[in-house]
């Protein structure tokens, strides 16, 4: 309801990166940013986290096992932005830059597609299907739960910041790719066969860049 919100009411433009840089408060729109991206993380992330949420016994030490992962996916959030920045400076600092601004999608989603089919990428979501260090760990201790936190959040990103990526570029209350990409990390977590959705989504990835290049514009 808070992103639909968002959307509805334009306060979604304003927290958009571009305009956040064009706006000269890089801070002040950056940490709210980043508050959005938290609410978003939330509705995104957390229906694929639930299987590993339920291993842990004790409700203080899920509690904290969520707030690791929080706070893994806050900390991206603002890796991002920074990186985002940069670029905006770049492109608008330097005129070859600006005048192949548009490949700028094309790269992403291209990156994003090939990043799906890598070891790095099945291992990862392997690990976050089937989180063995949350069973390894005496999680109904504060200190397991952390640490079994800081291995699952890791897996996690690792497996999943490339779309994550996608939906930071796209806006952080763009409710249709909100509801793609956080349905597309969904099947990946749950169903039966991961590599074979894993394919989809890249080959998914790969024809939406390929209509970018070609024109369209996704992003």
């Amino acid at each position: 309801m808070a992103v639909y919100w968002f959307e509805v009411s334009g306060v979604a433009h304003v927290l958009h990166h571009h305009t956040i840089y064009h706006s000269g408060h890089i801070l002040a729109g950056g940490l709210a940013l980043v508050g959005v991206w938290f609410v978003m993380t939330a509705a995104m992330m957390l229906p694929g986290t639930l299987p590993a949420v339920l291993r842990i016994p004790s409700e203080s030490a899920r509690l904290l096992f969520i707030a690791t992962y929080a706070v893994a996916w806050t900390g991206f959030a603002v890796v991002a932005f920074v990186g985002d920045m940069g670029l905006h400076a770049l492109i608008h600092g330097w005129p070859p830059a600006a005048r192949y601004e548009g490949l700028i999608p094309v790269g992403l989603l291209s990156s994003a597609a090939v990043y799906q089919l890598t070891p790095w990428k099945r291992i990862s979501l392997n690990a976050c299907r089937r989180p063995g260090t949350i069973e390894a760990r005496d999680t109904g201790d504060l200190s397991g739960a952390l640490l079994a936190g800081i291995d699952y959040s890791r897996n996690c990103i690792v497996s999943g910041w490339a779309l994550m990526l996608i939906m930071f570029a796209a806006g952080v209350a763009d409710l249709v790719w909100m509801a793609v990409l956080a349905l597309t990390m969904l099947a990946e977590k749950a169903l039966p066969s991961a590599d074979g959705f894993r394919y989809l989504a890249a080959g998914t990835l790969a024809l939406l860049a390929a209509g970018t290049l070609l024109g369209g514009q996704f992003l």
